[in-house]
């Protein structure tokens, strides 16, 4: 995805492991709606959400800030 966006990827990640915005947030221990700004970019991802996507997911944290 080219120009992708922290929230894009949180959203593909969502998506990849096929969870509803509610049920990820509670996998992850965060709410639905600090979900849901952040993937549509009006809030950035805070260092414990991004430990949480690490914890639970094994997602890179700096694929999600930087797409790298």
């Amino acid at each position: 995805m080219k120009n992708a966006t922290p929230g894009d990827r949180v959203r593909q990640l969502r998506k990849h492991v096929n969870f509803t915005q509610l049920a990820f947030s509670e996998e992850i221990g965060m709410t639905h709606g600090n979900v849901s700004k952040i993937e549509k970019n009006q809030v950035s991802p805070s260092k414990t959400f991004l430990k949480a996507l690490k914890m639970r997911f094994s997602c890179n944290p700096d694929w999600i800030e930087t797409g790298e």
